[in-house]
């Protein structure tokens, strides 16, 4: 099994063995039994919602329906002072070629978009394909649609504190910082069970900073892993934006050669990376 990561301390990967009673198993016989097997078709990119093209304790397949590939984007909103948007499954799994991510976050307050799945089955990422939410985070400098400021999102959704004049942006690991005058977004979120996005990087002159990574939250009782889960930052032409959020539990087998990545973004030329 290889899982590849950066150092970061948003990558959070925790593999639980717990001996369950018989009556858990009697429980999650019932859940199967009532399951519903779901195929959705991700070859023209369409975005799909709890409730519209699937149901809570579903057995979701994401596939291309003969193509070469396709992405779904899962519409989510968490409110970060509010009750968790996990979804619950019986089981997922990304056939060959198949994206799955979120929406980019907004300049909502205390808001922003995630991935969060409580899954009583098994997590399958099959090879080629990816769990991908790189750049999905907070917004950088004046990237719309943040055009109105020059200055990072950092948590809370806020500009307030965030990363300024070409510094990166930052999260787990504070972003790199042009000066004293500039030294950037503080660090934020927890180095044990992280569940923020990473910050946006600044503007630079008059070039857009990079956007946080976003967010992925998964419980599940057993994963097959051989293609990727990401939530970088991204660059686009200035600062970089910080790593997002990878937070994993599983609490029975792990398998796969898959990849694990949440990294800041290096900075264009002249510019500063993401923590």
């Amino acid at each position: 099994m290889k899982f590849a990561s950066n150092s970061s301390p948003t990558l959070l990967v925790r593999f639980i063995f717990a001996l369950a009673l018989p009556v858990s198993f009697l429980f999650t016989a019932d859940l199967d039994a009532l399951a519903a097997p779901i195929t959705i078709d991700c070859s023209a990119s369409p975005t799909i919602t709890l409730g519209v093209n699937f149901n809570t304790g579903d057995d979701l397949t994401l596939n291309s329906g003969g193509d070469t590939g396709g992405t779904c984007t899962l519409t989510t909103d968490q409110d970060e002072a509010g009750a968790d948007s996990e979804i619950a499954l019986n089981s997922l799994t990304l056939s060959e070629s198949i994206i799955l991510t979120h929406s980019i976050s907004d300049t909502t307050a205390n808001h922003h978009n995630e991935i969060d799945l409580v899954i009583t089955g098994a997590l399958t990422v099959n090879t080629g394909s990816s769990i991908n939410v790189d750049g999905k985070g907070y917004l950088g400098g004046s990237h719309a649609p943040n055009s109105g400021s020059s200055t990072g999102r950092t948590a809370t959704n806020t500009i307030t504190g965030g990363s300024t004049y070409a510094t990166g942006g930052s999260h787990g690991g504070r972003g790199g910082y042009y000066s004293g005058t500039y030294p950037g977004a503080v660090s934020y979120d927890s180095i044990t069970s992280p569940v923020l996005p990473g910050g946006g990087g600044a503007q630079g002159g008059s070039v857009t900073g990079g956007d946080g990574g976003g967010v992925v939250i998964i419980t599940a009782a057993s994963a097959t892993i051989d293609g990727n889960i990401s939530a970088n930052g991204n660059t686009n032409t200035a600062a970089g934006g910080g790593g997002g959020t990878i937070n994993l539990t599983i609490t029975g087998t792990v398998s796969g050669g898959g990849s694990l990545t949440a990294n800041g973004a290096d900075g264009a030329s002249g510019y500063l990376g993401g923590g």
